[in-house]
C-alpha cells in the first residue's frame, strides 16, 4: 500500500467514525467512487463495535468520561481495531455489503406504488389478512387503501396531515403525526429494521413476483428467533418479510404482490382539503401551533433551538389532546425520514418511572431517564426509538429520536446548565420509584 492510498483510507475511516457518532449516513456512501471490499469490511466491523457499545449497560468509566469523552474513546478504540484488521487481514461480520446495498437503494428511492398483503399466521393457519393498495412519495406523502374482513378504509397523507376515511361517512384527521399509520408495511421500516439487526445471514436465491430475490435471515441482540427477508436482486429493495418473534407463536408476513419502483407520482395525489370532509362526521386529533406559542408556556425551548444536534431542522409545533401525557410537541427532521427528534413538554409532570434497560440519574431538581431502546412510543413511533426524559416538580420534558442517547443527554444537560449525576436504579427504588412493568414482546 503506498502512502497516499494509506492516508486516504485513514481519512475515510476517521470520517466514517465521525459520521456514525453523529448518527449520519456515512459520507463515503454518497460518493460515486467504487467501494473497496477491504474497506467495507472495516466499516462493518466499526458498525459492529458501535452496536456492541450501544447494547451494554453504562459502566462507571462511561459515567466518569461523560458522553463526549466516550465518543472520543470509542472512536480511538475502534480505529486501533481497524488498523489491526489491516495488518492481520482479519474480516468483520459477514453480509455487511448486502445490508448497505439495501440501505443505499432505499436512500436513492423517491417513490413507489404497489399492493401489499399483511397476514398473521398461527400453526400454518391464517387468522388475519389485510390487503393495501399503496402509493408513496418521500417524505411521508402517501395514499393507502386498506381492505380486510369486508371492511375498507383509506388514508391520505400530504406529509403534514393525515385523513382517514371510514365507511358510513366517518373521518378522522391527525394534524401532527401523519406517518404513524404506515409503519407496519412501509419499505423504509423494513430497511431500517435490517440495518439495526445484530446478525444477518444469506440463505440463497428464490423467485418472487417473477424476480430473482436474495433470501436473508436476521435477528437482533437478545433475540433467538430469526426473521426472514427477501431482497429483489435488481432493485435491492425488500419484497417480503416474515417476523417470527411475535406473541403466541404467531408469525407476521408482509409481502408485496405488486411493486413499481420510482413511478411518477404528482403531489396533487396526496393533497386534500377540508372540502373532502363535507357531510362527514369528523374527529380531529392534535393541532398545529407556532413556536412562539410554545415558547410562551416554555421559554427554555430557546435552549433546545440553540443547541440542536447538527443536521436537524425545525419542522412543526403542535398542541396535543387533553388526555395526552404532554401538552406540546416540537418536531425536528434531518435529511432522511429516519432522522428525527421530537420534543414533548408539559407543566403538569407525570410520575417518574423508568425502564429496566435505561440509565437514570439526578439533574438539577429532577430525575432523568435515558432509554436506548424504547418500543412503540405512544403508538406513534412503531419500532425502536431512543428517548430521554427529565421530570421535575413543575415540568416534564420527553425526547423521542433516532439520534443516540448521548445527543439526548447533551440536550438535557444544556437545558439544565449542569451535568447528569448518574445513579443506580436501586437508589431510586429505595425512594419509592419503581421500574415500568414490561410486557412480553415489548
Amino acid at each position: 500500500m503506498n502512502k497516499s492510498n494509506g492516508d486516504n483510507q485513514e481519512d475515510k475511516i476517521h470520517q466514517f467514525i465521525e459520521d456514525l457518532n453523529r448518527e449520519k449516513k456515512p459520507e463515503v456512501y454518497r460518493s460515486e467512487e467504487a467501494m473497496n471490499t477491504d474497506l467495507e469490511e472495516m466499516f462493518e466491523t466499526i458498525r459492529a463495535v458501535k452496536r456492541l457499545k450501544q447494547g451494554r449497560k453504562a459502566t462507571l468509566h462511561q459515567r466518569i468520561l461523560g458522553s463526549k469523552g466516550m465518543k472520543v474513546a470509542a472512536a480511538a478504540a475502534v480505529f486501533v481495531l481497524v488498523i489491526a484488521m489491516s495488518i492481520f487481514n482479519l474480516t468483520g461480520p459477514k453480509n455487511g455489503n448486502i445490508v448497505q446495498a439495501v440501505v443505499k437503494a432505499y436512500e436513492d428511492l423517491q417513490s413507489y406504488s404497489g399492493v401489499v398483503e399483511i397476514r398473521s399466521e398461527r400453526n400454518g393457519r391464517i387468522d388475519f389478512q389485510e390487503t393495501i393498495d399503496i402509493q408513496y412519495k418521500k417524505p411521508y406523502q402517501y395514499t393507502a387503501h386498506h381492505r380486510y374482513d369486508g371492511v375498507e378504509k383509506k388514508y391520505i397523507s400530504d406529509g403534514k396531515r393525515l385523513v382517514t376515511l371510514f365507511p358510513n361517512n366517518i373521518a378522522e384527521v391527525e394534524n401532527m403525526f401523519p406517518e404513524r399509520e404506515i409503519w407496519r408495511y412501509h419499505i423504509g421500516t423494513t430497511v431500517w429494521e435490517l440495518e439495526k439487526a445484530e446478525e444477518v445471514n444469506i440463505l440463497g436465491t428464490e423467485e418472487m413476483l417473477g424476480r430473482s430475490a436474495t433470501a436473508l435471515e436476521y435477528r437482533y441482540a437478545g433475540q433467538e428467533e430469526y426473521n426472514k427477508l427477501w431482497i429483489d436482486e435488481a432493485t435491492k429493495l425488500p419484497l417480503r418479510k416474515v417476523l417470527k418473534n411475535t406473541p403466541e407463536n404467531r408469525q407476521l408476513i408482509v409481502e408485496f404482490k405488486e411493486l413499481d419502483v420510482n413511478p411518477q407520482l404528482d403531489d396533487e395525489l396526496f393533497h386534500w382539503s377540508d372540502a373532502l370532509l363535507e357531510d362527514m362526521r369528523v374527529r380531529e386529533f392534535n393541532a398545529e401551533t407556532t413556536l412562539e406559542q410554545v415558547k410562551t408556556a416554555w421559554p427554555d425551548l430557546d435552549k433546545i433551538l440553540e443547541t440542536l444536534p447538527e443536521g436537524l431542522e425545525y419542522f412543526r409545533a403542535g398542541t396535543l389532546e387533553e388526555y395526552d401525557f404532554y401538552r406540546y410537541v416540537v418536531r425536528f427532521r434531518g435529511e432522511t425520514e429516519a432522522d428525527y427528534l421530537d420534543v414533548y413538554f408539559t407543566e403538569e409532570p407525570w410520575e417518574f418511572t423508568f425502564f429496566p434497560a435505561s440509565e437514570v440519574g439526578k439533574l438539577a431538581d429532577g430525575y432523568v431517564e435515558l432509554n436506548p431502546e424504547a418500543w412503540n412510543v405512544f403508538e406513534r413511533y412503531i419500532g425502536a426509538s431512543h428517548t430521554g426524559r427529565w421530570v421535575g416538580e413543575e415540568y416534564d420534558i420527553f425526547l423521542v429520536s433516532s439520534r443516540d442517547t448521548d445527543e439526548l443527554q447533551d440536550l438535557l444537560e444544556q437545558l439544565a446548565g449542569e451535568s447528569i449525576q448518574f445513579m443506580e436504579k436501586s437508589q431510586l427504588m429505595e425512594k419509592g420509584t419503581n421500574p415500568v412493568p414490561e410486557k412480553e414482546g415489548h
